[in-house]
């Protein structure tokens, strides 16, 4: 998982990190709201909530793995429902169309990880682990919120 490949990084983000980047991480988190609506997505609720009540040494990074793991979760469950929404009511070529959709978003999401890792750490000669996980909940996020909407959509119709 996300938390085990942090853990051999651990020690890094100890001494490397400034306190005031994990900070700003966790901020820009929390005030990223729902494409849809204005208040704060359940998922994210809980991030807060594991980051006012963790007794970890390093909630700040269990707390972001956690997230993108819920956020991993949550994608797939909408991806799910929106392929099955698309093939009663569209069609299977608009199926076949967000599979493609899907497998170059992962794709694009591989790829934007790799360039992470490497500019954070060419940068900052720091881990970029904390980093490329923020990098991966905005993503995963935001592409959740996308099919969220079309699902939306879909349903209202």
């Amino acid at each position: 998982t996300i938390l085990y490949k942090l853990q051999n990084y651990e020690p890094y983000l100890g001494e490397c990190m400034s306190r005031s980047i994990i900070l700003s991480i966790i901020i820009i988190v929390i005030q990223t709201t729902s494409l849809s609506s204005q208040e704060p997505h359940l998922i994210d609720q809980k991030y807060k909530d594991c980051l006012e009540n963790s007794e970890s040494e390093m909630p700040d990074v269990e707390c972001l793995a956690d997230l993108a793991d819920d956020w991993d979760k949550e994608l797939n469950k909408v991806y799910k429902e929106l392929m099955s929404q698309l093939k009663d009511k569209v069609g299977q070529a608009a199926a076949d169309q967000l599979k493609a959709s899907q497998i170059n978003w992962i794709k694009f999401k591989e790829k934007e990880l790799e360039f992470t890792e490497t500019f954070w750490y060419e940068v900052s000669m720091n881990s970029p682990n904390l980093k490329q996980l923020n990098t991966l909940v905005q993503l995963t996020k935001n592409r959740t919120l996308e099919l969220q909407d079309y699902l939306d959509q879909i349903e209202f119709k």
